[in-house]
């Protein structure tokens, strides 16, 4: 995979954060955590989810190993939840940038509590599937 579409997609991805972080911050701290689902996610609940699944997958695609989840104790706000996603942001760029086509076809392999796990998908690119995993829940 072309890493210009990769850092494409991805630009895609933190467009849709901010904008999503933008609608979120006119709710009340009330609405922000009320649960509307049967499971426990509330709407801040639910960006913590995926800055924190963002940064996992960031982690595994470097090959380091994954970081525990970030809770809501730990991000107990949108202002919070978005400067998790800044910095993430701005090193994904450079790293993406770094890329060589060689890296691109390399497997990714997830570490988590002492296990690995290499992705690979047959002829597509372990590269794909992250971004697509990274940006999916965005487009849905």
């Amino acid at each position: 995979m072309d890493k210009e579409i990769i850092a494409q997609m991805y630009e895609y991805g933190i467009w849709a954060n901010r904008k999503l972080l933008d609608k979120a911050a006119a709710l009340t701290d009330e609405q922000l955590r009320k649960r509307f689902t049967q499971y426990e996610f509330t709407i801040l609940g639910s960006f913590v989810h995926l800055v924190s699944a963002e940064w996992r997958w960031f982690q595994s695609w470097k090959g380091e190993p994954m970081t525990v989840r970030f809770t809501v104790d730990e991000l107990p706000t949108l202002a919070a939840v978005r400067a998790k996603w800044e910095p993430l942001a701005a090193e994904r760029r450079a790293f993406i940038e770094s890329l060589t086509p060689e890296r691109l076809r390399q497997p990714i392999v997830s570490r988590c509590k002492g296990k690995s796990k290499a992705f690979r998908s047959g002829t597509r690119s372990c590269t794909w599937r992250t971004t697509a995993r990274s940006i999916g829940a965005k487009s849905r």
